[in-house]
């Protein structure tokens, strides 16, 4: 959630970030589409998956390979179209409640209010684009 938060904050705030995902999301400008963003984002998010679930922190009905491939273009699809309504105002609001959606599905009920809190938490507190 924490690098998911400290994207969108980039995404609003730092030029260079705005551009390099521009870079990444519009196959129209390269003759072939960027992946390797991709690849290193699901990598990361399959390994903390994966230490989410070996610490028992997630359903393990969702693998954390999957949980990646599904986590990474659900991020990129909020983004883009916070940005095509709002100029990616609402980005970090938009990334909170895809955040709540993802926790009700991947973890155990009894613990679900408890990540609730994290979540808000984490898309709440005063955020900088030098975190």
């Amino acid at each position: 959630m924490r690098l998911c938060a400290d994207l969108a904050v980039r995404l609003v705030d730092d030029p260079i970030v705005r551009a390099g995902i521009t870079l990444t999301t519009d196959t129209s400008t390269l003759d072939t589409p960027l992946q390797d963003p991709y690849r290193d984002w699901m990598g990361t998010f399959e390994e903390l998956a994966s230490q989410a679930e070996r610490a028992g922190e997630t359903k393990t009905r969702v693998k954390p390979d999957a949980l990646a491939r599904f986590i990474i273009p659900a991020f990129t699809g909020v983004q883009l179209v916070s940005e095509t309504f709002s100029e990616r105002k609402d980005l970090l609001e938009r990334v909170h409640e895809m955040w709540q959606v993802l926790l009700a599905a991947i973890v155990a009920p009894d613990a679900l209010d408890d990540w609730l809190a994290v979540a808000e938490s984490v898309f709440t507190a005063p955020q900088s684009s030098t975190v």
